[in-house]
């Protein structure tokens, strides 16, 4: 006999891969939201663990749970067939290895149909380590962010939203909700990209139309330790094509700020990259372009240590 499920209201979309430790945790924070109306699409990128039988169980206990199969094609064309799949008019993004906290969901939800053009919302989330420890909030890391007006447990319109997702891109793939409809209008995510598509999407989501956020914690995001220097080479070159792409409509908008901020960004990454190979006058060059193009505080220290470890060696 075939169940007709309801029509969900949103669609939580995960991709995974050999995610057999995780996703158990994540498909517990996704349904335990408070959000019936729910359907949950985990996109099995080719797993060789345990992740397939982990799915079979969960689907028997919960109907809302959907297995789709992907085959080892990337996290960006998985969440494409994911999306495309998806039936309800929101698409909610979730990583394996990532937690919602309580509420956040139905939060986000109440935004979206009070606001019904708005292409996608966001929260501020936890970094934490890999045994759990907290190592702070994203908005407070980034100077632009961090002066936002405070939500408390509500949503706000983003103002200039593409300038300053340019700029600082604090926008955790996790705490995003979207309209599936500007999703699958923009082409999905571009799986050219190895490295940053989700920051090109939001980016040009944010040309699209309004964006929400708050500022309340909506999920804990686990870093894992170890990133190696040619993942770090493959984001800024990743980084590079995607501000070629979209900078001249950004700068159009709003002047070269965004623009500014985000080389500056790049010319940071080079130097820490500079600095791990223990190459530092490259790192003390690199910084000083960052400090010229946007000078702040963290940068300024940066430059200067590498100054002195100059002036040491």
């Amino acid at each position: 006999m075939t169940i007709h499920l309801p029509t969900p209201r949103v669609s939580v979309v995960i991709p995974a891969k050999n995610a057999a430790e995780d996703l158990p945790d994540a498909l517990v924070s996704a349904t335990s939201q408070g959000v019936d109306e729910i359907e949950i699409l985990v996109a099995d990128d080719g797993s060789t663990d345990a992740t397939d039988r982990i799915l079979a169980d969960a689907k028997r206990n919960d109907r809302r749970i959907l297995h789709l199969q992907t085959g080892g094609v990337g996290p960006a064309a998985a969440r494409n067939k994911a999306m495309a799949a998806a039936r309800a008019p929101l698409i909610a993004f979730l990583d394996a290895d990532d937690r919602w906290r309580p509420g956040k969901l139905k939060a986000q939800l109440a935004f979206h149909f009070a606001n019904p053009m708005a292409s996608f919302s966001l929260t501020d989330y936890s970094h934490q380590g890999p045994s759990g420890e907290d190592l702070g909030a994203c908005f407070a890391f980034w100077p632009r962010w961090r002066d936002l007006h405070e939500t408390g447990d509500g949503f706000r319109v983003l103002e200039d939203a593409d300038a300053l997702i340019t700029a600082e891109n604090a926008v955790g793939t996790a705490t995003v909700v979207a309209r599936r409809a500007d999703l699958l209008d923009s082409g999905g995510f571009d799986p050219e990209l190895k490295s940053a598509s989700d920051w090109e999407m939001w980016i040009r989501l944010a040309l699209a139309g309004p964006v929400g956020y708050s500022t309340r914690i909506g999920m804990d995001y686990r870093m894992i330790p170890g990133s190696v220097t040619s993942n770090r080479a493959l984001r800024i070159a990743c980084m590079e094509r995607i501000l070629d792409r979209h900078g001249p409509d950004v700068r159009e908008r709003h002047g070269p700020m965004p623009g500014r901020a985000a080389r500056a960004r790049l010319n940071v990454a080079r130097a820490e990259m500079a600095r791990a190979e223990g190459k530092t006058l490259r790192a003390f060059s690199e910084h000083l372009i960052a400090l010229a193009r946007d000078p702040n505080r963290r940068v300024a220290r940066a430059t200067v240590g590498d100054l002195k470890t100059l002036v040491a060696g």
